[in-house]
């Protein structure tokens, strides 16, 4: 008990500091075209998560993706707002097709028909008469669960929006898809089961232990890694990651089996059974298309160690799904 007590101790005066220090993410969500000009990790003092989520759209850059035909909305895994970075890292590829990269932050917490209204509202906003309103919505992790959510929603279709895809990276189907090969896997799982959403903790002890349990679990030790995941957990708002884990648990519910899917995953992730999830999704949607990368983690081409590899497997999920190829 004394033990368990001692190592609390570090964890809550963490959750104290953090608490603190924390950077409250838009209350409702928002829908932004990726500026290459907000650099990742920041410099000159500039927060990067602040300035993607805050600064004004760059207008050549908004005209730019009007006159794309399509476009990729990008969405980020559980507890995470970083769907800006993963939306640059992809950048060149969809850029290479003729699409445009957009990126969606969820808010405070994940609401798929909020995020389908700011999706269908913006891109009425934008779209020139002749705009095909075309959108692939890309999703790692949760994200893609999302990703598919959002797809479904009578919203967008009611906007004349037409989805023509839906690209999800090493994304459950439901809890029974996340592993049991680590502590972290095994605390959402059990989070997921025990907890509903409206009960759930607002501190930030468990945002703290996942961000820790997951530098671990890449085998990132080196001092920047733990400055980066302490950034991480300052910008990862407990109720949203707590939504996101009950998305989660409630799976695959809401989906357009019509809609074609790209699954792509690794042969090395520890985090999701990718091999069951794949399998699943095969089942549930009537074409899919698996991309299989090596050696990548969870999620992970926001890693830049993975980036020759990701942009392999996203172009070909694009050149599949991107509507200049239909």
């Amino acid at each position: 008990m004394i033990i368990a007590v001692v190592a609390f101790v570090p964890l809550l005066i963490a959750d104290i500091a953090v608490s603190h220090n924390a950077i409250l993410p838009m209350e409702t969500p928002t829908l932004r075209v990726f500026d290459p000009g907000v650099v990742w990790p920041a410099d000159a003092g500039v927060d990067a998560i602040q300035a993607a989520q805050f600064m004004a759209d760059d207008p050549q850059l908004v005209t730019d993706c009007r006159m794309s035909r399509w476009a990729v909305i990008h969405l980020s895994g559980t507890g995470m707002e970083t769907s800006h970075y993963a939306a640059g890292m992809l950048d060149p590829v969809v850029r290479s097709l003729g699409g445009c990269s957009m990126y969606l932050w969820y808010g405070r917490r994940y609401d798929a028909d909020a995020a389908a209204r700011v999706i269908a509202e913006q891109v009425e906003q934008w779209a020139y008469p002749w705009w095909h309103k075309e959108l692939v919505l890309a999703g790692a992790s949760f994200g893609g669960i999302a990703a598919e959510e959002i797809a479904a929603s009578q919203i967008l279709a009611d906007a004349g929006i037409v989805v023509r895809g839906v690209i999800m990276e090493s994304t459950p189907t439901d809890l029974s898809d996340v592993s049991d090969a680590s502590l972290a896997t095994s605390l959402v799982k059990w989070a997921g089961t025990n907890f509903e959403i409206q009960d759930a903790p607002g501190d930030y002890v468990p945002v703290i232990m996942a961000n820790a349990m997951g530098q671990r679990q890449l085998g990132k030790y080196e001092l920047r890694d733990f400055e980066d995941s302490w950034r991480n957990t300052v910008k990862t708002y407990p109720q949203l990651m707590w939504s996101q884990i009950a998305g989660i648990k409630r799976g695959m519910t809401q989906l357009r089996a019509d809609v074609p899917v790209a699954y792509i995953f690794s042969d090395s992730d520890q985090t999701v059974k990718v091999a069951q999830a794949s399998g699943k999704v095969k089942q549930l949607f009537a074409e899919v298309t698996a991309v299989q990368t090596t050696a990548v983690p969870h999620a992970g081409c926001w890693l830049a160690e993975s980036r020759e590899q990701c942009w392999a497997a996203y172009g070909q999920a694009l050149e599949v799904l991107a509507p200049l190829h239909r």
